[in-house]
């Protein structure tokens, strides 16, 4: 996700971008420090296309919208999804893609006590809590 500051860089001809440089192959750090990645070319061309000079550093999860508040950026680029908590402090843009998460665990019997039918839930605000507790009662064995 994309979340946007108005600032007088991105005015004057430079967009700073801050991002995690963790989250391959979304955002990395390669070994000589260079941040890459599709969300690094995906910035690179929304740069190009407003004809601004793209900055990028990177900066913990917890620490990018307090900084790009403070005004040290004028854009994240992230896995930042958009909450009714952070829609009170940062702009959105539109979703540019979708991740599909799972997870492992090393006990066998987590499996039989989750739903067995294939779909795609989308976590939201309203159901959050409810999922949550479905695969807290899964784990604890509820």
């Amino acid at each position: 996700m994309v979340a946007l500051a108005t600032s007088a860089s991105a005015q004057s001809g430079e967009l700073r971008v801050v991002t995690e440089g963790g989250f391959p192959p979304w955002n990395l750090t390669d070994p000589s420090g260079a941040v890459k990645g599709f969300e690094i070319d995906f910035m690179n061309a929304v740069c190009s296309e407003l004809k601004v000079r793209c900055t990028f550093a990177t900066q913990s999860f917890d620490a990018m919208i307090p900084a790009i508040n403070d005004g040290k950026f004028d854009v994240i680029v992230d896995a930042l999804g958009i909450t009714a908590a952070r829609k009170e402090v940062v702009d959105f843009t539109a979703p540019y893609a979708g991740l599909c998460y799972s997870f492992a665990s090393v006990n066998s019997d987590v499996k039989k006590r989750l739903p067995t039918e294939d779909r795609i839930e989308v976590l939201t605000d309203a159901n959050l809590e409810t999922n949550m507790a479905r695969f807290r009662d899964a784990f604890e064995g509820g």
